[in-house]
């Protein structure tokens, strides 16, 4: 089955006809870019008010989130830390998730 080149390999091998010098930099910085995107999409998942989520259950030490239309999400639940201080933003940290359905 052929599959189209992912958005990372097209900015790839744009930077490596633009800006060749740059190359290894973008690859060592795209894992932990991807992390915090998913990271805040779990976040966002795991605590904002969106219809298409009827439930979010504790499971162990991650978090279900149960979909309306039957599947299932499961990630790390999200840990927030407050600086000592109590001011300033959160920080989370989840990633990873999986899709079940059933």
């Amino acid at each position: 089955m052929h599959r189209p080149p992912t958005a990372e390999a097209e900015v790839a091998a744009e930077l490596a006809a633009l800006r060749p010098a740059l190359v290894p930099r973008f690859a060592a910085e795209l894992p932990g870019a991807r992390a915090a995107v998913l990271t805040r999409l779990w976040r966002a998942l795991a605590h904002e008010p969106l219809p298409w989520i009827e439930r979010r259950v504790p499971d162990g030490d991650g978090l279900v989130l149960h979909l309306a239309d039957g599947r299932r999400l499961r990630g790390p639940a999200p840990t927030r830390t407050r600086p000592a201080t109590g001011s300033g933003p959160s920080t989370w940290t989840a990633w990873r998730t999986t899709t079940r359905r059933g």
